[in-house]
This record gives structure tokens, sequence and C-alpha cells, in this order.
């Protein structure tokens, strides 16, 4: 029978095959390195966010995000970056497994979004002025 990040990889048709056995993988999405780890019988997918990434100010945007998906912001003290994370339900059917993964991926990329509004370089005055 198939691990649960080996399934996962298969289901979500990853290109590079997950060993047997594997309890984590790193899929790289987009250019993006997603975690996937077994967690007792549920499956938890975790992005890093970019070292420079205005942790402040994404906690301020957390608590409306709260309300929309299940994808949570989170420090990780270790890495000393902020971390987005979410799990699937515990024994989850395939349906289920990729539809969480889609809902991540969405997630993921607006938060990926909102750091790159917030890390853009500011406007200068020249920037700003009208020309006839």
């Amino acid at each position: 029978m198939k691990g649960l990040v080996e399934r996962f990889g298969e289901l979500i048709g990853y290109p590079e095959r997950v060993a047997a056995g594997a309890v984590s993988f790193a899929f790289l999405v987009d250019g993006e390195v997603v975690e996937a780890r077994q967690n007792g019988g549920a499956l938890l997918l975790v992005w890093r966010f970019p070292e420079n990434a205005p942790v402040q100010r994404l906690a301020e945007l957390a608590p409306g995000r709260i309300l929309r998906e299940e994808a949570v912001l989170a420090w990780d003290a270790p890495s000393k970056r902020a971390i987005l994370w979410q799990v699937s339900a515990k024994g989850a059917d395939d349906r289920s497994l990729v539809a969480t993964f889609q809902e991540f991926l969405d997630s993921r990329d607006w938060w990926m979004n909102a750091v790159g509004e917030l890390t853009a370089p500011k406007p200068t005055l020249a920037d700003l002025i009208i020309r006839p």
C-alpha cells in the first residue's frame, strides 16, 4: 500500500517519483517549494515566505484571510521565517487531497502577491508628476 505522500505525488501528477514510504517531500510548484509531510493520517502542506517578507505587515492581513481560507500564516522560529501551512482532513480521499492542494496553492499565490506589493519599491516624486 502506498504512503500518503507518495499517493499525493501521483494524484497531482508530479513528474518526479516520490520514494515509497516517504513521510515528507519537497514539491517544486511554479518555481516555489511546497513541502508535503505526513502528519498522522493527514497531509500537512507548508510554504516558506521569502526572507524579505515584512512579517508584521503580513500578520495584519492574516485575520481577514483566516475567514476566507484554511491556510494559516505562522512563524517558524527555527528558520526565523513566516510560513503558510494547511492540513488535509485525516484520512482524506483522493479528491479531497487534490482540492486541499489547489486551495493551498490559491492561498499561496495570494500571499506571494501580497509580499510582492509590500516589498515593491515605493514610487518617487518624479514617478508621480503628471506632465502635459
